[in-house]
């Protein structure tokens, strides 16, 4: 009788087989087709103690290590639970993901999509999401307030920082922190330089930039708080294909395939999974030289596979001039302005950019939503999901020779075409 234990995980637990035996301490008496459906029923039982096979198609649960010898039979003993970590990133803004886990908090919505779950967790910043979680096929934003771990076939992503991409890698960038450690005695006068030295070293876990052209690496990725300081905590491998971000785990592969299609490339497999809106990612098989598409979010180890997991598309920026209510307007997509100067919300943009030309308070306007735009006081674009618009508020135009002029007193252009000097604006 053979007792040879093999690690098999499932369900984000790892069970140990033995050979040669079947369990007599059953849990119930529900037989399962599958190792699979059998592992997952088990992963989410506190009394399970494993999966025994005691014939084809024919799996049961059970509680304790009673057992007797049977030819053909096995006994996977249930382990401890793994877990995995991943970085993803939407309209500059990184997601650190955890599992097996699951937030205690406020619910502010649901997604059917990771791409719409970061969208919407975004809008809602000013409602204080932090994050969101995956279970039973659904995406949940939330304000969450602590961490439950495990929570076995469940996935939570923290807002981790604003993303900054750089040799390879997804930096969550933190103003006012810094990390802790040094990884080498070097001080380096650019981010790009630290970040390069960063990303060719195993034991870098980030970046502090601790002055003018003083930059650190660091063997540690907590941050601790600092008036001045900022870090770039390194997050995982990336890859843009088909305009969609993907972030690679090593040794690991998705649990359950989305169907039985192989391909010869990532980008191949990527296009494919891009017309999917529940595929999660791709897996890579070093032995099969082959890739597969993926659905959920339970990622299990394994030594000779790879996963890409798909986060958010790349923004297409938009952006021309126009010119209303006597100002001209940069209008940005997709961009947000920041800070409000009133609370009202306007059902046009017309009605909006009207209000924004009479107000000196007003430096633009943006679209939130179907029928909300409002007034800003900010003039600085920032990145964000692919709905939002924004105009800035320029100077004030004029026309002439069938264009519009912008207006900035106070301000001169550089550059020279000729050495003509005119007496009028018409000529």
């Amino acid at each position: 009788v053979s007792t040879q234990s093999t690690g098999k995980p499932s369900h984000d637990y790892r069970y140990t087989k033995t050979s040669g035996y079947v369990a007599t301490s059953l849990l119930d008496k529900k037989v399962y087709k599958t190792f699979p459906k059998a592992a997952a029923k088990c992963s989410s039982n506190a009394k399970c103690a494993g999966v025994t096979y005691v014939k084809k198609s024919t799996y049961k649960l059970f509680t304790g290590g009673a057992c007797k010898s049977s030819t053909g039979a096995a006994m996977y003993s249930k382990g401890s639970y793994y877990t995995t970590e991943h970085v993803v990133t939407f309209a500059n803004e990184a997601f650190k993901a955890h599992s097996p886990s699951s937030f205690k908090g406020t619910k502010l919505g649901t997604a059917k999509t990771i791409v719409k779950a970061m969208a919407l967790c975004m809008a809602k910043k000013k409602n204080g999401c932090n994050g969101f979680s995956y279970s039973g096929g659904k995406f949940t934003i939330y304000k969450y307030t602590s961490v439950v771990t495990p929570t076995v076939g469940s996935m939570v992503w923290k807002h981790y920082g604003k993303a900054v991409k750089s040799d390879g890698y997804i930096w969550a960038m933190k103003s006012k922190y810094r990390l802790i450690g040094y990884d080498s005695t070097t001080t380096y006068t650019t981010l790009s330089k630290a970040t390069a030295a960063c990303a060719k070293s195993d034991t870098c876990k980030g970046v502090t930039k601790e002055g003018a052209k003083k930059y650190r690496t660091n063997n540690n990725n907590t941050p601790k708080t600092s008036k001045t300081m900022t870090a770039y905590i390194k997050g995982s491998k990336w890859a843009l294909h088909n305009n969609v971000y993907y972030t690679k785990i090593a040794s690991h592969a998705i649990e359950d395939d989305y169907d039985k299609k192989t391909y010869k490339t990532l980008a191949l497999a990527a296009a494919a999974c891009k017309k999917k809106a529940d595929c999660s990612g791709v897996t890579y098989s070093s032995k099969q030289k082959k890739y597969r598409m993926g659905k959920g979010y339970t990622f299990e180890p394994s030594l000779y596979e790879n996963v890409w997991v798909r986060g958010g598309d790349k923004p297409t920026t938009y952006t021309m001039t126009i010119t209303y209510g006597g100002y001209t307007w940069a209008f940005k997509q997709p961009y947000k302005l920041s800070g409000y100067v009133n609370s009202t919300k306007y059902a046009t943009k017309k009605k909006a950019l009207k209000a924004c030309a009479k107000s000196s308070k007003c430096n633009g306007v943006t679209k939130e939503g179907k029928k909300n735009f409002r007034l800003n006081t900010g003039s600085t674009p920032m990145p964000g999901p692919k709905f939002l618009k924004c105009w800035v508020k320029g100077g004030k135009s004029v026309t002439k020779n069938g264009y519009s002029w912008g207006t900035y007193p106070n301000y001169t252009l550089g550059g020279m075409i000729g050495k003509t000097t005119y007496p009028t604006l018409a000529k």
